[in-house]
């Protein structure tokens, strides 16, 4: 008669030694095998930045639905984080009337690359909204 606690102590220890095999395997298959630039494009597509069409899409949301969007991609793979954090022409979209810490982020991490400035309608405080017209 077997002891239950070595049994789980081998399940355990089967379970981890698959769960390591399976992430092995994925690694090696899957989309991380693609070369950066491919990644990118596929990021661009994401993101609405490769076609007309998309670019109506990227210049329809707000740079905050932007970001939202460029950090669930980050979330996916830590080597996907480190791509889009050295792919500094994704981090190119700026609207001044955004948080602070989310314009001096983009800023920062666009280095050289032309930033395009939104300045979104919807926001207010500059005297165009029907209480200033009073």
């Amino acid at each position: 008669m077997s002891h239950p606690s070595l049994h789980i102590a081998v399940s355990a220890t089967a379970d981890r030694t698959s769960a390591h095999a399976i992430r092995e395997q994925n690694a090696g298959t899957s989309i991380n095998r693609l070369p950066d630039e491919l990644l990118l494009a596929i990021f661009g597509i994401a993101l609405g930045l490769d076609s007309e069409r998309a670019r109506g899409r990227y210049h329809s949301i707000s740079t905050i639905e932007y970001y939202r969007d460029l950090r669930e991609l980050r979330l996916v793979a830590w080597g996907w984080s480190c791509l889009i954090d050295n792919s500094h022409e994704l981090w190119t979209k700026v609207d001044p009337f955004d948080p602070e810490e989310l314009w001096r982020m983009a800023l920062k991490k666009s280095q050289n690359a032309l930033v395009d400035v939104y300045c979104q309608s919807s926001h207010r405080g500059w005297g165009w909204d029907q209480e200033s017209r009073k």
